[in-house]
C-alpha cells in the first residue's frame, strides 16, 4: 500500500521552475550555470523570454549573438518558452489598480487595450519570425 501511495505522489506532483528576464543581453554566466544544473537533474523550466529587450538594467550585461538559436535549443530540450513582456521597460506605475492589487511598474498595466494588444502582437511577431511557437505570456 505504501509503495502505491509513493508512486501516486511521484507521478502526480512536481515543482515549477520559472525564469524571467531571458534576453540576448543578460547575465549569461548565471544562465549557463543554471542550464548545467537543469540538465544534470533533468529539470525542464519555464523561461520568460523578452522579445525586444530595452531594459537598461539588463543592457549592462554581454550580448549573446546567437540568442535565438539558443532559445530553439532550450525548446528542443523540452523547456517551455514563454513571452515575458515586449521590451521590459516599465513606462507606467500602478498604485494597486491591477487585477491582483499589487501595483508597481509595468509596460502593460495602465495602458489602453490597443497599446497592450500592439505590444503583444509585436512580441508574437518576433517569436514567429524566429520560428519559435509559444503558448504562454507573463
Amino acid at each position: 500500500m505504501l509503495s502505491k501511495i509513493k508512486n501516486y505522489i511521484s507521478e502526480n506532483t512536481g515543482i515549477l521552475i520559472r525564469l524571467d528576464d531571458i534576453a540576448e543581453i543578460m547575465n549569461w554566466d548565471m544562465m549557463e550555470k543554471s542550464e548545467r544544473l537543469f540538465d544534470e537533474y533533468k529539470i525542464k523550466p519555464v523561461i520568460g523570454v523578452i522579445p525586444n529587450n530595452k531594459d537598461k538594467e539588463l543592457l549592462s550585461y554581454p550580448k549573446k549573438n546567437n540568442f535565438w538559436d539558443q532559445v530553439r535549443k532550450w525548446r528542443e530540450k523540452g523547456w517551455e518558452i514563454s513571452m515575458h513582456g515586449f521590451t521590459h521597460v516599465y513606462d507606467k506605475t500602478s498604485k494597486k489598480k491591477d487585477y491582483f492589487e499589487y501595483g508597481g511598474g509595468s509596460e502593460f498595466c495602465g495602458h489602453s487595450l490597443e497599446v497592450q494588444s500592439s505590444r503583444i502582437k509585436n512580441g508574437l511577431n518576433k517569436f514567429n519570425d524566429e520560428n519559435i511557437k509559444i503558448k504562454s505570456f507573463f
